[in-house]
């Protein structure tokens, strides 16, 4: 981790601060979350490095940390340390780095008219959803992050997941898992609705 920001001063305003991407410095050094964090620790505790507060706007995923050179620009008085959550949910796969992906599921003839007759899911309903199509696909191939039913031009309505997986996983295969499975979610939860009305 010091060697990765020490390679990254060259492109900073500032002599001795490297600024770091919370969600992407795992992916970016080829780590875990927990190697990462552990990482972040185990510097700070030594002295290495420290945050620099100010610096990047607080809702910002970028961290400020100085690089410390004792007897050059070590400090009596240095920020805290506080624990930082690195990475994101889905950035590895069973150990391998994947990439993000939209994956459009068009429903057969009878689901996409009964979605137009439903009234449009509410976010539990799409929550519930997207635990369906990860449920399908399983967690070792490919990380669900957000699903919606969106009605494109003329009458087509789509089921449109958002997931990330490894770079080799065929964007085919993975079509062929969910689309049953939202065909699926739809007709069971039509006829979920069908008989509240009833």
């Amino acid at each position: 981790m010091l060697l990765f920001m020490m390679s990254h001063l060259r492109r900073s305003p500032h002599p001795d601060i490297v600024f770091v991407s919370r969600r992407f410095l795992p992916v970016d050094m080829n780590a875990t979350a927990e190697e990462t964090a552990l990482a972040y620790r185990m510097l700070y505790e030594r002295q290495f490095i420290e945050r620099v507060d100010g610096l990047a706007p607080g809702n910002s995923d970028r961290l400020a940390l100085r690089i410390v050179v004792q007897g050059l620009n070590d400090r009596k008085h240095t920020a805290p340390y506080r624990e930082e959550t690195f990475g994101f949910p889905g950035a590895r796969i069973d150990g391998k780095m994947t990439i993000g992906n939209i994956i459009a599921l068009v429903p057969s003839l009878f689901a996409q008219r009964a979605l137009k007759a439903w009234p449009p899911a509410t976010d539990d309903e799409l929550t519930t959803l997207q635990q369906w199509l990860q449920d399908a696909v399983g967690e070792k191939r490919a990380y669900v992050e957000k699903s919606k039913i969106v009605s494109r031009t003329g009458d087509e309505t789509i089921v449109q997941v958002t997931l990330r997986c490894p770079i080799d996983e065929s964007d085919l295969d993975l079509e062929g898992v969910l689309h049953p499975a939202a065909e699926a979610w739809i007709r069971q939860h039509v006829a979920g609705f069908v008989a509240d009305r009833n």
